[in-house]
Formats: structure tokens, sequence, C-alpha cells
């Protein structure tokens, strides 16, 4: 939705803007207590709009409080309020990017995600989503969003190289090889000294 002016609506990243048939009305934009998402309210609705990455779990706010948007991944959007049964349709823009549709419940909430173009410029964007009141007027909130590729995840270290312990059983097996040896050397020596008298015997004969 445009302003009364005619403009596509620009708020600073992190700042909203909310029209109601086209006028101002005050809303007010704070992060979560994750700080992964803004949740907005005001005018007897509330929405909370976050990013994800390649997990799918919600990317975390810029230093200056705004979405952060990630190409090719989902924007989440949930929201209570609304017209049952009717859509919510989602922009990007400056160069306006429709981006797909979520459907109000019977209870008047929303929670669906939709994409974002893989093509889309970095920078700094506005996300706009517009829907129905439940009194019948027509509901938009514009968020200024920042547009930008996450950073892959750290890989994770690698395993440090089994040490095989040796056990009792290998240490008794050592220790009976080791005596064996030992029994064979002294036997060799006992027979050696028994063979020496009875060689020198035979020399005096």
């Amino acid at each position: 939705m445009r302003t009364a002016e005619g403009e596509l609506p620009a708020p600073a990243a992190g700042e909203g803007l909310l029209l109601v048939d086209g006028k101002p009305v005050p809303v007010t934009v704070t992060p979560n207590t994750a700080g992964d998402a803004l949740v907005i309210s005001g005018d007897g609705f509330t929405m909370t709009i976050a990013g994800t990455g390649a997990d799918g779990q919600p990317l975390p706010l810029t230093a200056d409080g705004a979405i952060r948007l990630d190409p090719g991944r989902f924007a989440r959007v949930q929201g209570a309020g609304f017209a049952p049964g009717t859509p919510v349709d989602l922009w990007l823009f400056s160069d306006p990017r429709y981006l797909g549709r979520i459907m109000v419940a019977a209870d008047g909430a929303f929670d669906g995600q939709v994409p974002i173009p893989a093509d889309v410029e970095l920078g700094r964007h506005t996300l706009q989503a517009n829907g129905t009141t439940a009194d019948g007027a027509q509901r938009s909130v514009s968020l200024g969003v920042v547009v930008e590729t996450a950073a892959p995840a750290a890989p994770a270290a690698p395993a440090a190289p089994a040490t095989l312990a040796f056990t009792g059983a290998a240490n008794r097996g050592l220790t009976a090889v080791g005596l064996l040896c030992l029994l064979s050397g002294l036997g060799l020596v006992v027979e050696r000294r028994r063979a020496l008298p009875f060689a020198r015997f035979r020399a005096k004969l």
C-alpha cells in the first residue's frame, strides 16, 4: 500500500509504519526477548516478523535492530487481529517484489512464511504486509529491513583421535610373556652351569 501522497513507505531500518485505509496510525515496534524478531502492535492487532536462516531458525536482528533477511531463505510472519478468512499479502521493495500470501484463520490469527528471492539486491529494503482489519478496513504494515547473506556456520572442530588404553588383560598377557622369557633365560644359564663341571672333569681325564 502506498501513502496518501502515492509514495511507497520507506521506514528506517528497525522502524515501522502503519497505514489504515491509507492514513498513518500510531504503531509500536519492539524486538522480542530473543532478539531475533520484531513485534508490531497497535490498532487492535499484533504481528511478529523474523527472517530465517538455512537451518530454519530465526536470524538475529542487526545491530540497529532491523530484521535480517537472507536471499533464498524465508521471512516468517505471525499475527492476530485480522478478518477471518482473508489474505495477508507480503511485498518487498524498493522495486516491488510480491513474496506471497498467508491466510487468516477463523480466530483472526495467521502464521506462515514467504520466500525471499535469491536474486534480490543486498542492502536496506521495506517489507510490507497488507491485510484486512476485523471491521473491513485495509491495514498495511511496513518495516525497514536489511537483506544480507547470512554467514555460514563455523565448521565443527575435528574430533581428537581416540587413544587406546591398555587393559588389565593386555597387561597380564604381556607380563606372562615376559615371565616366560625370563624363566627360559634362567633355564639356559642353569643348564650351562651344570654342563661346565662335566666338561672340566673330562678334560682332566
